[in-house]
């Protein structure tokens, strides 16, 4: 942690003046869309449950086939997980 607060602030420059509360209400407007491409694998999956759990409905999930998934694989993904929860 220590080394990220060094390259943020010492390097990069950043300030300090925000806290992280509710990003998403500062970020999105109330009746804004956001858009979230899932390619399958953990981390776009988390971040799309996550999204979903803070903008509800006006989470757009779209799946990307980045051309490395093994033959048949796509169909497999979206009929074994569960859906988003609301």
């Amino acid at each position: 942690m220590f080394c990220l607060c060094v390259f943020v602030v010492g390097i990069a420059k950043a300030r300090r003046n925000w806290v992280a509360g509710n990003i998403v209400d500062r970020i999105v407007g109330e009746n804004e869309k956001v858009l979230c491409a899932v390619s399958g694998g953990i981390d776009s999956t988390v971040t799309a449950l996550l999204l979903k759990k803070a903008v509800g409905d006006r989470l757009v999930a779209v799946f990307v086939n980045h051309g490395l998934l093994r033959e048949g694989e796509e169909n497999y993904k979206w009929t074994t997980k569960a859906p988003i929860p609301r």
